[in-house]
């Protein structure tokens, strides 16, 4: 029996839904992680969506392969830009081991695991794909972008000509955002739920998932998080980061300057 895809609805309009997100940061992002990893390697994006990410990073000199475990998104992504490599999986079972070079699990997809045993998964399957000295590039978006810019809040915006309603609700006991995403047509969309976990608890997390941690970051600037910190990047490598160890900081100034020109 198939399990329904509750991004089916959306999956054909997720485009443009989405035409506000500013995935150039990711990208430049990206291009200045990966001098840090011998060449070659695959680049695996993890929850790729429509595969917007990697039409950015195409011709950037290595092979990028796209999973979600959303059919509906990965058939839009085909449609739109062409023949990546694109395939549905779990992030907490990925079907790689040890075999892939650079992860990256962007726009808070993390927060879409509602468990910490399910984030704990994906953690230990990012480790498992990785070879050693792989690198793993998340984000999150914290409690306070919750609870700022959606708890309680209503808004409408025009996607593919439609009326697209979303309502977020909040509750602080368990940190999740609940958001019902409703079309002018009178179409149901989808109902999504993120839950906001302690950037001091993810941190443990990669440490105990088998990463050795290079940092946690602001997004926007990559400075050090703080309490007013929106969406936070995290970077580990898997083993000891020997190639990683002397440039990383002018890789680092790189990326700080790409995030503010970015913001």
């Amino acid at each position: 029996m198939s399990i329904p895809d509750p991004l089916a609805v959306i999956a054909p309009h997720y485009d443009a839904m989405m035409e506000h997100v500013c995935y150039t940061r990711w990208t430049k992002t990206v291009r200045e992680l990966a001098v840090l990893i011998p060449r070659p390697f695959v680049h695996l994006d993890v929850g790729c969506g429509t595969g917007v990410l990697m039409e950015m990073l195409d011709g950037a000199g290595w092979p990028i392969v796209g999973v979600d475990l959303s059919p509906a998104m990965l058939r839009e992504g085909r449609a739109a830009r062409g023949p990546f490599p694109l395939a549905v999986a779990d992030m907490r079972r990925l079907p790689f081991h040890g075999s892939v070079g650079m992860i990256t699990c962007l726009f808070d997809s993390l927060n879409f695991l509602l468990a910490p045993e399910d984030v704990r998964a994906a953690l230990a399957s990012f480790t498992a794909a990785l070879r050693p000295g792989g690198m793993v590039y998340f984000d999150v978006v914290t409690e306070f972008m919750m609870t700022e810019y959606y708890a309680g809040k209503t808004w409408t915006d025009d996607a593919d000509g439609l009326g697209v309603t979303w309502e977020n609700d909040y509750d602080p006991a368990t940190r999740m955002c609940t958001t019902r995403i409703c079309f002018g047509d009178g179409r149901d969309g989808q109902i999504t739920q993120e839950r906001a976990y302690p950037l001091d608890w993810l941190a443990k997390e990669v440490e105990a998932a088998g990463l050795t941690p290079l940092g946690v970051f602001d997004a926007h600037g990559w400075g050090k998080p703080n309490g007013q910190t929106e969406r936070a990047d995290f970077l580990a490598v898997k083993g000891v980061p020997d190639a990683a160890a002397g440039r990383m900081d002018s890789v680092l100034e790189r990326v700080r300057s790409a995030a503010k020109r970015s913001d």
